[in-house]
């Protein structure tokens, strides 16, 4: 099923909840006002993914009447201001206006007499300005808003997406606004460990540490991100999470297997080294630390092969969802390493996938040291069996599971349209992507 069919799925069931709800009593209207504001912007996200433009009108002027229905029961300048945006994006310009003088009014009453966090209100008024076509007063408000969201980069993105849908109406520059409601990059990085004391010839010996810091820091500064993406072994991960966290960023680490094993593979090989205490600390530090798998599969670098798609599938979603840039990082010797789950192959996966990756070229470091030497099965960890023997490939696929519920309670009758309609739906979707199916059975 794909996202809009979900969306719309969603809203369908909402709209049957609050038919069926019981009356709703004085202090439910505000629960009323959330949920008619959460069904608007599932109405609003359908409209945006809409394939057609009279499907996108249809479902915005359904997502307007259901902000203006929150907006009458509850008052709220939230509600209303959406209501106002999208009436204006469907023509409806003197009703546009006219919602947003009164948001404007709400809202010029609570930023002259703030009760603690006052972003939205802010929000809403650089909103309110640009829906009456006052650039000034705009820029105005949503500069301010700026300063008391800093760093809050979903409540910005939320809020620059409605004055981009705004200014692109009115045929403005988007730059206007974008210049206050900036969303960073997210980067996501692979690098090399540091070399394991029987390394020879050396690639990243631990006296080039300090150097690689450096150029590290160098591009954290020069690409400005505000969240990193990393596996977390020493050497290069530990360098770059700590210069995204001394920047500021928010930071999620992503291991290939449990904690300890992995520390044990990756961070603490070095004697009298404080890559341990160093780990420990990003990690405390990081937003969040994701385990790929509970073992370790000896067979190839599958771990870390299926660590680096996960990490760049979490820092594309998240990339997707603040509509900003994302930004592969590495620090590599530009060797062509011996198999999947190494820097090599991470660059490669990449660029196959239409990313030109900053590099950060750890060759160019090395000299006086020999630079060609064979890689590890993957950089965080010594060289696997699957290296020594061709007797068994691993390779990672997806396997999905599903069970229809009320299966067992249908009628003879019922089960041909099962058939049909419901597994047919399914057989449609196999034959999509007939290529990728290994297998398939029911």
């Amino acid at each position: 099923m794909s996202a809009v069919e979900t969306s719309s799925t969603a809203a369908s069931l909402a709209e049957k909840f609050l038919r069926q709800g019981e009356p709703l009593l004085a202090h439910d209207v505000v629960s009323e006002a959330e949920t008619l504001g959460m069904l608007g912007r599932t109405y609003k996200d359908l409209a945006s993914d809409a394939r057609s433009g009279p499907d996108r009108k249809r479902l915005l002027a359904r997502a307007g009447e259901i902000y203006t229905q929150a907006y009458e029961s509850s008052g709220g300048y939230w509600s209303g201001i959406n209501a106002a945006t999208i009436n204006l994006l469907l023509g409806e310009t003197e009703r546009a206006q006219e919602l947003a003088r009164k948001v404007r009014a709400q809202c010029l009453k609570e930023v002259e007499d703030p009760n603690g966090d006052s972003y939205w209100e802010l929000a809403a008024l650089g909103e309110a300005a640009l829906i009456l076509r006052d650039w000034k007063e705009a820029e105005k408000w949503y500069e301010r808003a700026a300063k008391e969201g800093e760093s809050r980069f979903g409540d910005l993105h939320s809020s620059r997406r409605n004055a981009r849908l705004i200014l692109r109406h009115w045929q403005q520059d988007l730059a206007k606004i974008d210049k206050y409601l900036h969303v960073p990059p997210v980067v996501v990085f692979a690098g090399h460990m540091i070399d394991r004391p029987d390394r020879s010839p050396p690639r990243f010996p631990p006296e080039l540490e300090s150097t690689v810091a450096k150029v590290i820091r160098d591009k954290v500064d020069m690409l400005k991100p505000g969240f990193g993406f990393s596996s977390a072994a020493c050497g290069s991960d530990i360098l770059f999470l700590e210069t995204m966290l001394d920047a500021g960023a928010e930071v999620s680490v992503v291991l290939p297997y449990e904690k300890e094993q992995f520390v044990r593979d990756s961070v603490d090989f070095l004697p009298n080294s404080n890559w341990r205490a160093r780990f420990e600390r990003v990690l405390e530090r990081a937003t969040q630390c994701v385990i790929a798998s509970t073992q370790r599969l000896e067979i190839g670098g599958v771990s870390y092969e299926f660590a680096n798609e996960l990490l760049l599938g979490l820092a594309a979603i998240h990339a997707r969802r603040l509509e900003t840039s994302l930004i592969p990082l590495a620090v590599w010797d530009g060797a062509s390493g011996d198999g999947p789950g190494g820097t090599a192959s991470v660059v490669g996966n990449w660029r196959g996938l239409g990313h030109e990756p900053e590099i950060v070229d750890l060759a160019k470091r090395l000299e006086g040291h020999a630079l060609s030497c064979p890689e590890s099965g993957a950089d965080g960890a010594a060289p696997s069996k699957a290296s020594e023997s061709n007797a068994f490939a691993s390779r990672i696929v997806a396997i999905l599971f599903a069970d229809a519920v009320g299966f067992s309670k249908l009628t003879e009758d019922e089960v041909p349209r099962f058939v049909q309609d419901f597994l047919g739906a399914i057989a449609q979707l196999f034959g999509k992507f007939r290529a990728g199916v290994i297998a398939r059975n029911t």
